[in-house]
């Protein structure tokens, strides 16, 4: 498995035995497998606890899964038959403790991983570990336990073959929202919640499944500001409005991320026109320019020269890398000192907002992937309005 091949050289580096991992972002990433996110009765049903751990033993490259009951079917489609331990949660219709019977699975995991004995080093996420998996490690032996994040980066922050083709196929899918946005738009006589929950449809018809989505849908008024999130609301779209749909879905257990901009009805006035002018023509700059060995702050400031020219500041960070997560680093910020480097896979997001007591703002961001000798813009949707 190349992720796990990934996440064990970062470690070595770090003099790491073994990787514990709890996060959903991080087991997916580990496992290759779509851990469900934490929402609605996913964490009362498993007592709050993670559906899934995944303990790394970095010598030799194992990989043990500690997962909830409920979750055997799709971990054995993803190729799980092996080194996998379930706890029962409040699904189970037996008389259970699902805390206790966490422990029990993680208990006997850690006795096959031979986990325990020798005074050994163990990365962990320290930000996110619950207690209960605290305590039962702590009970193993005498271990130093550090923080795993700088591994779990180092491993993440360029894409595979595999994950490239995934955010590919995300990007398709965005593509297809953003296109029915933009047809939309061009039209009339719908609210705020038609836009939106069509543009949904388009997506899972795209997908062939529904997907947990996140974003905003603002219009008129409401785009000269950032205040995520911002819609959609129950409100009719009237000719003339502007409209920014910034949308991230996750299928697979990758996200995407994107957005757009368009006018009801498609007759942009002068000053809609020149907001979409000076964010594309960023983008224009940012497309020949990025490429591996740039540094983020020198993207940035690429990115403030322009906005100078028309005598603008940048309201928000730039750009974020994709793919577990929705915002991953390295980010385009003045203080962001990582080099780009091939396959990393970057939502460049700009924007320029009139401010308060205005009706125009725009937001314009499509996902580039960094070759070994410039970038690709991976989204083939149009911008809604054309300067």
């Amino acid at each position: 498995m190349e992720r796990i091949k990934k996440i064990c050289e970062a470690a070595q580096k770090q003099n790491f035995d073994y990787v514990v991992l709890n996060s959903v972002a991080n087991v997916t990433y580990a496992s290759e497998t779509e851990i469900p996110l934490h929402m609605g009765p996913i964490d009362s049903i498993a007592n709050e606890m993670p559906c899934a751990l995944v303990i790394i033993r970095v010598d030799d490259q194992k990989v043990y899964m500690l997962a909830d009951a409920g979750m055997r079917t799709r971990i054995e489609t993803a190729g799980w038959p092996e080194n996998v331990w379930y706890f029962t949660v409040w699904a189970d219709i037996r008389p259970n403790d699902p805390a206790e019977s966490f422990r029990i699975g993680l208990r006997a995991l850690l006795d096959d991983v031979g986990f325990g004995g020798a005074k050994c080093s163990v990365g962990i996420e320290i930000h996110t570990l619950p207690y209960l998996v605290w305590d039962v490690l702590r009970q193993r032996g005498e271990f130093s336990f550090a923080d795993v994040s700088g591994v779990m980066y180092e491993a993440r922050k360029t894409k595979t073959a595999g994950e490239i083709s995934t955010l590919r196929e995300i990007a398709a899918i965005m593509d297809v929202g953003q296109q029915k946005f933009n047809e939309m738009m061009t039209g009339g006589g719908f609210t705020e919640f038609d836009l939106y929950y069509a543009i949904l449809n388009a997506m899972s018809d795209r997908a062939g499944a529904t997907m947990p989505v996140t974003g905003e849908l603002v219009v008129g008024q409401r785009t000269c500001e950032v205040k995520w999130p911002g819609g959609p609301l129950k409100r009719q779209v009237m000719p003339g409005d502007i409209a920014i749909l910034d949308i991230s879905p996750r299928i697979y257990g990758y996200w995407g991320d994107c957005a757009n901009v368009a006018v009801c009805g498609g007759n942009p006035n002068e000053k809609q026109k020149h907001y979409v002018k000076v964010v594309t023509e960023v983008y224009d700059e940012l497309e020949r320019f990025l490429k591996p060995g740039v540094r983020c702050d020198e993207a940035f400031e690429l990115i403030r020269k322009c906005y100078a020219k028309y005598d603008y500041d940048i309201p928000h960070y730039c750009g974020h890398q994709i793919g577990i997560d929705v915002n991953e680093r390295p980010r385009l910020v003045p203080y962001e000192k990582a080099i780009i480097e091939e396959n990393m896979v970057f939502c460049m997001e700009l924007g320029l907002y009139e401010g308060q007591g205005g009706d125009t703002g725009v937001r314009c961001e499509k996902m580039m992937l960094i070759h070994k000798d410039g970038c690709e813009l991976m989204n083939q949707f149009h911008w809604g309005v054309i300067p």
